[in-house]
């Protein structure tokens, strides 16, 4: 069976469903329980840059970033354990062209009854932006700190020099008025 037979074959018997799932906005694919690609839309080929062809029948950790492929192995494995019907979770893609891609990812099993055939549907949303501002956010967020940080040790330095100083000046306020008050005594 080739993979345009496969893909069919997940929307026997639905073709509105079909039609929903190719013309969302929202990235969307199907995988087998092995993780590989059985459908895809073109929203998802247009987030990671590939053509259809070129994703199907392929894993998923093919276009997952290396430090992410773990954490996704992880859930399809709570998936087949049954420990999970449904999991919502961050990890990145690798567009085509080397670029990272942040998503928010849902999946969900869909077990059609009549083929006795398992899936996972996800739901895949570009979150890339939004990390973008967060990394940007916790970097200003590092060098307030650091600033802050760098004007308090500053301010600490100064009002020590000063306290310095004061106690000066008052010991030599001290010394004058003894000797003020000794020169008044001599006089007398």
């Amino acid at each position: 069976m080739d993979r345009r037979t496969e893909v069919q074959s997940v929307w026997d018997g639905d073709e509105k469903l079909r039609k929903a799932f190719e013309s969302a906005d929202v990235a969307m694919v199907t995988l087998d329980l092995h993780g590989n690609f059985r459908w895809v839309n073109k929203a998802f080929c247009d987030l990671l840059g590939y053509s259809e062809d070129e994703i199907l029948g392929k894993s998923f950790a093919d276009h997952t970033y290396n430090e992410d492929v773990k954490l996704g192995l992880n859930r399809l494995e709570r998936f087949m354990a049954g420990e999970v019907s449904s999991v919502n979770f961050e990890k990145r893609y690798v567009h085509k062209d080397g670029s990272l891609i942040w998503v928010q990812l849902h999946s969900s099993v869909v077990s059609a009854q009549e083929t006795d055939q398992t899936q996972f549907i996800c739901h895949i949303y570009d979150i890339s932006d939004r990390k973008r501002m967060e990394e940007e956010l916790r970097q200003s967020r590092q060098e307030l700190e650091s600033r802050v940080k760098e004007r308090t040790q500053s301010l600490q330095y100064e009002i020590s020099e000063r306290m310095k100083v004061e106690l000066s000046l008052r010991d030599r306020e001290l010394k004058l008025r003894e000797n003020e008050d000794w020169t008044a005594f001599a006089l007398a």
